[in-house]
Parts: C-alpha cells; sequence; structure tokens
C-alpha cells in the first residue's frame, strides 16, 4: 500500500465546508481512494490539501460548465460525468468510469451532507474551493437527480469491487498505448528527417562530381 507520507485521500482534501464519509476517505473503499492517490501522483500533482482540493474544484467545474452549456437538460449523471472525465482529461482519464464517477459523487455529497449540518467555519470564504464548485453545480442540478442516478448505477453493479481490481490492468493497457504512440512519433520525426536529408545529400554528391 502506497503510504505517501503516511497520508490517505481523506487526509488530502478540505473539510472546511464538507463532510466527507470520514477523516480518512473521500470513496467508501480503502482501495479507491488509494487508486485516486496514485493517478493523481503519477500525473504530477502535489499530495497536499491546496494540490488536490484544486484539483477536484477544476472537475466539479467542468460538470458545472457543461451543465451550463446544455441548461441542464442532461437526463443522466453519468452520462454528463464521463463527459467531463474525458474532457478533464490528466489524472482523471486514468481512473475507471465507475471510479470517476463514484469519486465525483463522493464530492457533491459532501457539500450537501455539510449544508444540511452544518459546522464550523460558517464563512463561504473559508470553505473548501470543492464546496464553490459543488454550489454551482446544485444550483443547476439538485443533489437528488445525482443521488437518484448514483443509486441507480450501483444497483446495477457500476461500483463493484471488481472494477478496482481491474484499474491497475487499463491502467497498463495505456502506458502500452502512449508507449506505442510515441514509438510511432518518433517513427514519423525520423522519415521527415529523412526525407529532408535525401536531398541535401544528392546535392552534395553533384557538387563532389563537378
Amino acid at each position: 500500500m502506497p503510504s505517501y507520507h503516511r497520508k490517505t485521500l481523506g487526509q488530502l482534501v478540505s473539510s472546511a465546508g464538507m463532510r466527507y464519509i470520514n477523516k480518512l476517505s473521500v470513496l467508501e473503499r480503502p482501495r479507491r481512494n488509494e487508486i485516486v492517490m496514485e493517478k493523481l501522483k503519477k500525473a504530477g500533482v502535489l499530495l497536499n490539501k491546496q494540490s488536490v482540493d484544486h484539483e477536484f474544484a477544476a472537475v466539479v467545474e467542468v460538470a458545472v460548465t457543461e451543465l451550463e452549456k446544455s441548461n441542464g437538460l442532461e437526463e443522466h449523471a453519468w452520462d454528463l460525468i464521463g463527459e467531463v472525465q474525458k474532457k478533464y482529461g490528466s489524472w482523471a482519464a486514468r481512473l475507471s468510469e465507475s471510479t470517476f464517477l463514484e469519486l465525483f459523487y463522493r464530492l457533491i455529497k459532501a457539500r450537501n451532507d455539510w449544508k444540511e449540518d452544518r459546522s464550523y467555519p460558517f464563512e463561504a470564504f473559508q470553505h473548501s474551493p470543492v464546496a464553490a464548485q459543488a454550489d454551482a453545480f446544485m444550483a443547476i442540478r439538485n443533489f437528488i437527480w445525482l443521488d437518484t442516478d448514483f443509486s441507480f448505477y450501483q444497483a446495477g453493479g457500476g461500483i463493484e469491487p471488481e472494477g478496482d481490481e481491474n484499474e491497475q490492468a487499463a491502467e497498463e493497457d495505456m502506458e502500452m498505448k502512449e508507449v506505442g504512440e510515441e514509438i510511432k512519433e518518433m517513427e514519423r520525426n525520423q522519415e521527415a528527417k529523412d526525407a529532408m536529408e535525401g536531398p541535401i545529400q544528392e546535392d552534395f554528391d553533384k557538387m563532389e562530381l563537378c
């Protein structure tokens, strides 16, 4: 289990204005919290509250933008969140669909739960940056919509432990694809270089003959 200086994902987010599952976790299962941390670290995100909160707030902000574009008319939350995952890319794109969906759900739920049972600090300017974006999200589509769709997704087997076991395989597939793309790019660059050097060499040969 990666220690990251003995920090857990729950310790890398601000609880101000948020009510996460507990002080150690953002997602329900420990392994999923670890997976998110691994992907953040691999993407170069510093594992501290400021950086992780910034990333999570940015994800929700993308969702808000998508909702604004469609006037909040998305039928299913999972379609919206899937689009957010694609558009945000980076570490989010390396997560499985179900892990990212749960992460997004837990972020909005944490804000909604705090609003239902408020605790210090009460001033908005003191809250996590995720809180403001979650408020903007729920101003367009209320939490019930997200909660209902998440429950349906969960009941349909979308949030299963087996998905965690497939996470590493998916990551390895993505890395192999990236390596393949890098090799192709190197080959294209070499071909372009050879194409440019060919005429130059011919000119040199002609000069030597003269």
